[in-house]
């Protein structure tokens, strides 16, 4: 089931102070940098005393703003702390919020991820997968950017992860192993082997990893419904267990030409096997009690290939396919007390994805200072989606259908940016883009979308010193619905619920502006705006015709966020580092949901901190603790109660820092289970949901890099071959 994306919320008076202690906070610590302490120190008795007090001291300089966007080089940032995947670098970025396998920029309405400086035709789920099975240190620098130029293929914020071949090394084979045990309500193993090698002009990388996932699921809930004038309360828990074999790959091969041009092929591949077991027991005051069991099975696959060329005179050019396939098999059974038959579902459903990109970018310095980007990005994607679902062995015309889903993108850009001086920077850019997507369903074609679109993109920067910099952006975007989403679909939860697509969704379109403010290459400050018309939000529905629950996608009428969110990271001698964010934001939500109108607003706040406590004087035995609080948030028509986690890890690198043996406690507490709530109109519902993210892991790694091509003696061959 699909459920809510959480962020969260708390009330206007308490977020007030606990902004106004944050931000004197940073005054004084900021402060602080610029007193000069002395050995000594003068007393009103005339009395001197030795100062042995602690030493307060700010982080070093992670953060570089060029061209537009805030630079973080990863390396130092993550040096001494649990991280053993690109993903979870992501976590360490200020302004970057990670709940769940969502990763937003503070204050962005949308966020995209980028790999090397371009957009693929994966999604979003499939890129952060890969991100979980790339090691961290293939990550050099991650770039942060409220307003993305369009030569990287995306509009909108967005944040930029490069990663790199070492090419250090030459002829010598490196490499890292990575085992890993994870108990959480069950055990899930997992292991991961990366390989690379370069020499004078090529450079090789390669990684797969394995994993064994094994988790729990579970729901709890309440609702109210009205039916004929006749009114019901229903009782429900689910709960169940999935097993899902993974397996990730990843290929990279580099060649530079001899005129230094760079030459880019690489693979990524994914597949997974799903076997999940739900059981539900559904109570119907004055009807009586259901029981539903639901298995689902089937494999599900991903091919991804993309090819780049960069040349040295300012030429870029690349393309890219995706193949993805999915297959499932549901077999629900519902039956009343007494384990009596009273329903049974079988559906088989499929989509099959193929899509593909292209792009090409050209670089002019038509003026002395001014450099113009001007390009074409096009894609070209055909889904196809079907279901057979068979109700009590006859064929369920409702929940049947077989749709073919064609969609095309092209967009030319013209992009000037330009430095006045060592302190001003401007870069501008103009988009035209036209899109167009059609539905093929029941040999009846009709049209989703059809548009021609200006996306206009400004950043400006001024910087009057190396230790301030102040940055404005504003910028346009659209996010699309995913393939599912548009389908004619209906599937089966249990006895009470069902998810529903819905083929009258459109792509939402985003309007934002910031204002950021680096203090020092270190403290942050972000004061951001949004407007999200159409946004597309899932929402539960209680049917006017029959005893049903209906999550179903919806275009909001708009959503508007406004807000700020600062950070301060600030150090204590030599035994602990610190980083604490927060973001306090205002969120109006307005919008129709089938019958019902709804226009709600709420404060929320989001405070994260991040802490690295060494335990010994050669800082190779520490201890990360890092903790969130999330405020109640709404999300359309839901109320969804405040989240945290508590998560404290041992973390032991050894044999010359080539070893790293962790063990990590992840929400101690279990903070990250939700209560969600609807109550508007005649829609009364609660919903608990369980998180199985209380888990315990202990891991190891081991990084190589000294094995060394041999020279062998060479055989004799002057006398072979048939001179033919």
């Amino acid at each position: 089931m699909c459920l809510p994306t959480i962020i969260n919320n708390m009330t206007a008076k308490p977020i007030f102070l606990f902004t106004v202690v944050f931000f004197l906070f940073i005054f004084q610590t900021v402060f602080s940098q610029h007193v000069v302490l002395k050995d000594t120190i003068g007393t009103k008795d005339s009395v001197s005393q030795k100062l042995s007090a602690v030493e307060v001291k700010g982080h070093r300089t992670y953060v570089k703003a060029v061209d537009g966007k805030l630079q973080y080089l990863v390396a130092p940032m993550i040096k001494d702390k649990a991280i053993d995947n690109a993903f979870e670098v992501l976590k360490q970025i200020p302004g970057l919020i990670v709940l769940g396998d969502k990763v937003s920029i503070a204050g962005a309405s949308q966020t995209n991820i980028i790999i090397n400086n371009r957009l693929t035709s994966m999604t979003l789920e499939q890129v952060v997968e890969m991100l979980k099975s790339t090691p961290s240190g293939k990550v050099k620098k991650v770039e942060v950017m409220y307003s993305t130029p369009p030569q990287y293929g995306v509009h909108g914020a967005s944040v930029n992860i490069v990663m790199v071949n070492d090419k250090s090394l030459k002829d010598v084979l490196k490499g890292e192993i990575l085992l890993k045990g994870q108990q959480a309500w069950y055990f899930t193993p997992s292991a991961r082997v990366t390989m690379s090698y370069a020499t004078q002009k090529l450079s090789t990388d390669f990684s797969y990893s394995g994993n064994l996932y094994h988790f729990r699921s579970q729901d709890d809930m309440q609702a109210y419904q009205t039916l004929n004038q006749k009114d019901y309360t229903i009782g429900q828990h689910n709960q169940g267990g999935s097993v899902v074999p993974a397996h990730r790959f990843r290929a990279v091969l580099e060649y530079e030409t001899m005129d230094s041009s760079q030459i880019t092929l690489s693979y990524n591949g994914s597949f997974d096997r799903t076997d999940s077991r739900r059981n539900a027991q559904t109570a119907f005051s004055e009807i009586g009690t259901y029981s539903t069991s639901n298995h689902i099975t089937g494999p599900s696959a991903m091919h991804s290939f993309r090819l780049d060329y960069a040349g040295v005179r300012g030429l870029k050019a690349g393309c890219d396919y995706v193949y993805y396939s999915d297959h499932c098999n549901q077999d629900l059974l519902t039956t009343t007390a007494g384990n009596l038959l009273y329903e049974s579902v079988s559906n088989y459903s499929t989509q099959r994805v193929d899509r593909e990109s292209f792009y090409i970018n050209s670089l002019l310095r038509p003026i002395v200072g001014w450099q113009i980007n001007y390009g074409l990005n096009a894609s070209l994607s055909r889904t196809h989606n079907g279901s057979a679902t068979l109700k009590d062995a006859l064929i369920d015309e409702g929940a049947s259908y077989q749709q073919i889903q064609k969609e095309q993108n092209s967009d030319i850009f013209a992009d000037v940016s330009k430095s006045f001086g060592e302190k001003v920077s401007l870069h501008a850019s103009l988009s035209l883009q036209y899109y167009r997507a059609v539905a093929d369903s029941a040999k009846t074609e009709r049209t989703l979308w059809k548009r021609l679109d200006v996306f206009p993109t400004l950043v400006c920067s001024y910087n009057p010193n190396a230790d301030h910099t102040l940055q404005f952006s504003c910028s346009a975007n659209k996010t699309y619905p995913s393939y599912f989403q548009t389908a004619p679909a209906l599937v089966y939860l249990n006895a009470y619920s069902v998810t529903q697509g819905n083929p009258q969704l459109t792509p939402s379109r985003t309007y934002s502006g910031s204002l950021n403010y680096t203090l020092m290459r270190k403290y942050m400050l972000t004061f951001f705006l949004n407007y999200e018309s159409g946004c597309i939000q899932q929402m539960p529905y209680q049917s006017a015709d029959m005893l049903r629950l209906n999550f179903i996608q919806i275009n909001m009428d708009y959503r508007n966020t406004y807000g700020v969110t600062g950070e301060l990271p600030f150090k204590i001698g030599k035994v602990l580092e610190s980083k604490f964010d927060a973001t306090v934001s205002k969120m109006h939500d307005k919008g129709l949901l089938k019958e019902i109108a709804f226009d709600r607003s709420k404060m929320y706040g989001l405070f994260d901190m991040d802490n690295t406590i060494y335990l010994n004087k050669k800082q190779n035995l520490f201890f990360n603790l890092t903790g969130s609080y999330t405020t109640s948030i709404i999300q359309g028509v839901y109320s969804i109660d405040p989240v945290f986690d508590i998560t404290g890890a041992i973390v032991w690198n050894f044999a010359q820092d080539k070893a790293r043996l962790t063990l990590k406690a992840d929400d101690v507490f279990n903070g990250q289970s939700l209560n969600t709530r609807v109550f508007i109109a005649n829609q009364q519902s609660t919903l608990y949901l369980f998180s199985d993210s209380r888990a315990i892991t202990l891991s190891f790694r081991y990084n190589f890099s000294d094995y060394k091509k041999k020279n062998l003696k060479e055989v004799d061959t002057s006398r072979f071959g048939t001179n033919l």
